[in-house]
């Protein structure tokens, strides 16, 4: 339980009691960061459903990304657009690293921030109804997943840091958890698709993980937060390639739709 409130405290901004009896950490909380991500969801799609008489679709989305940021503190985003900075502006690694600890946003961040929220909203916009829903309780469970895999396969770019305890300290037994608890979740709507994004998160994670290790001499903090953002956007582009090759090719059903319910008004 005390790992779980360690993740819960790092990852969103909940009034969750803290913890001064030991130095457990957040990095101990890796196993768990999957139940965030699912609270995260969950709390999307009770504002998706609460706001649909009220809103159409493009206001709700923005307020519920609002709400995602206020409930995150804006970490993963931070993550984002210092990333961007440094991996874009720098001539050497050390270079990077110290326009990363810049508190200052520069331009590369900017474009960064701009791009991937106009990316994450139109492609929700493009869903239709009953998909948007499952999208907002997918994205951020493999997200928090893929930076429990992004750390484990790291390594670190300072040895300072919270960035670097939490690669050192994430084993393989979180990775598992993490990933199979996305895995086993996502196969309750469809197994083909579980299997879609499990390929899809090391398609994102590992050559990301290249490129930092080429770039910056390891991962850090910021880029883990990254990662995040990238698997997100990641998740909810293949969704909507989906929804569309299932109205282009409607045979393609099972690999297109719920598989206890394959018809759901979508053919």
């Amino acid at each position: 339980m005390r790992s779980l409130l360690a993740a819960l405290r790092f990852l969103t901004r909940l009034p969750l009691p803290a913890d001064r009896s030991t130095a457990v950490g957040y990095s101990t909380g890796a196993a768990w960061f999957w139940v965030a991500g699912a609270l995260l969801g969950a709390i999307s799609i009770g504002l998706n459903r609460a706001l649909l008489v009220v809103f159409p679709v493009l206001p709700r989305l923005v307020l519920i990304i609002a709400v995602q940021f206020l409930l995150t503190g804006g970490l993963h985003w931070d993550g984002l657009s210092d990333s961007a900075d440094g991996l874009l502006g720098g001539a050497s690694a050390g270079r990077r690293l110290e326009i990363m600890r810049d508190s200052r946003i520069g331009a590369f961040g900017a474009m960064a921030l701009l791009l991937v929220l106009l990316l994450q909203l139109t492609t929700l916009q493009s869903l239709p109804p009953l998909w948007l829903p499952i999208a907002l309780g997918l994205a951020p469970l493999w997200g928090r997943s893929g930076m429990v895999l992004s750390a484990w396969v790291a390594r670190p770019a300072r040895r300072e840091g919270l960035g670097a305890a939490f690669i050192d300290s994430t084993g393989w037994g979180a990775v598992l958890f993490n990933v199979l608890t996305a895995v086993g979740l996502t196969a309750l709507l469809n197994w083909r698709w579980a299997l879609l994004l499990l390929a899809l998160l090391f398609v994102v994670t590992l050559p990301f993980d290249l490129l930092c290790r080429r770039l910056l001499g390891g991962q850090t903090g910021d880029t883990l937060g990254a990662v995040n953002q990238l698997v997100e956007s990641a998740v909810l582009l293949l969704l909507l390639y989906l929804m569309l090759r299932l109205l282009s090719h409607p045979g393609d059903i099972a690999w297109t739709s719920w598989g206890w319910s394959g018809h759901w008004g979508l053919r």
